[in-house]
This record gives structure tokens, C-alpha cells and sequence, in this order.
């Protein structure tokens, strides 16, 4: 709980910090820590109380598609738990629009290896799995990225150990899964 009262006070005071120094509160000002904290959240609660919050979620909901693939699939979550259904539906669909199938899989071609541990190619299909399960893609799509982290496997090995819990989760998480 300490923790989290940490996380809420370093929060408030990247909030106090924008509206202290923009009176013009409509432009990005939302980091990935500040989304990380949301989704956070959202795994506690079902309502935002706090003026931050509810900043930080208005601005993910307008800023959406300027962010990662990992953010988005982060947001779509978000979105969906804090009740902005149609949002969550809106990330799902640009995601599904920017994927490729092929060999029974589904994959996104611009999730590529970068400095950051969220821009992994592993741990992002993992989150795009979890989103795709949270707002409701289909047992298809879920099974074909599941495919798809399989066969890195397969070829390579997962880029560290965050990635290998990430994607074993996603593999056994969710609806069915046939390994035919």
C-alpha cells in the first residue's frame, strides 16, 4: 500500500506540474509511466476519483494513436476496464488494421526490438494478446498471436526473462488454445 501511495503522489505532482506550467491542458502530456500507472489502477478499481487520473485517462483517450504498439494495447485495456468501451473497440481496430497474418499467424511488422523493455517484439505481442482478450478480439485472432510467439520461440529465443514469463502467460491465458 505504500507503494501505491508512492506511485499516487509522484502522479498528483506530474499532474500539479502540467496545469502549474500550460494553461492549455489539450496537448500530449501523458508518459508511459503514467499509463502503466492507469492500467495499474485499473486492475484495482472501477471508478477514477482523482482529478490526475481522470487528466491522464482523457489524454490517453485523445492521444492514443500517437503511442507504441505496447502503449496502445496498454490503453485499449484501460480503456475497456474504466468503462470507454467504443475507445478500447477503436485501439483494437487500428491494431487489427496494422497487422499481418501469414502461416497461421498474426504479427505486427513495426513491433521491432528498440532500446526500451517495452518496445520488445515478445513482450508487445503479449500485451496485444492480453488486450485482444480483454476487449473481446476473436478466439482466431488470439490463438494466430499466440501461434506467432510460439514460432519465435522456435527460431529464437525470447529476448530475456520478462519476455519468457510475459509469453508463457500469454500462451496459457485466455480462452482455448490448440497446439495442432
Amino acid at each position: 500500500n505504500a507503494a501505491l501511495q508512492y506511485l499516487q503522489k509522484c502522479f498528483d505532482n506530474d499532474y500539479e506540474n502540467i496545469i502549474k506550467r500550460h494553461q492549455k491542458t489539450n496537448e500530449l502530456f501523458v508518459t508511459t509511466a503514467q499509463i502503466y500507472y492507469l492500467y495499474l489502477l485499473s486492475n484495482e478499481k472501477t471508478k477514477l476519483n482523482r482529478d490526475s487520473e481522470k487528466y491522464f485517462f482523457n489524454q490517453m483517450k485523445a492521444h492514443w494513436a500517437y503511442f507504441n504498439l505496447y502503449d496502445k494495447a496498454i490503453t485499449a485495456i484501460v480503456m475497456n476496464k474504466f468503462g470507454e468501451k467504443n475507445t478500447a473497440k477503436e485501439i483494437l481496430k487500428s491494431l487489427r488494421e496494422n497487422s499481418e497474418t501469414k502461416n497461421f499467424e498474426m504479427y505486427w511488422p513495426k513491433n521491432i526490438a528498440s532500446f526500451y523493455w517495452n518496445e520488445q517484439p515478445i513482450v508487445t505481442q503479449c500485451a496485444i494478446i492480453e488486450a485482444f482478450e480483454t476487449v473481446g478480439g476473436s478466439e482466431k485472432e488470439i490463438e494466430m498471436m499466440k501461434i506467432w510467439l510460439l514460432s519465435q520461440k522456435q527460431t529464437q529465443q525470447w529476448e530475456n526473462e520478462i519476455a519468457t514469463v510475459n509469453a508463457i502467460y500469454a500462451i496459457l491465458s485466455g480462452g482455448h488454445f490448440s497446439t495442432k
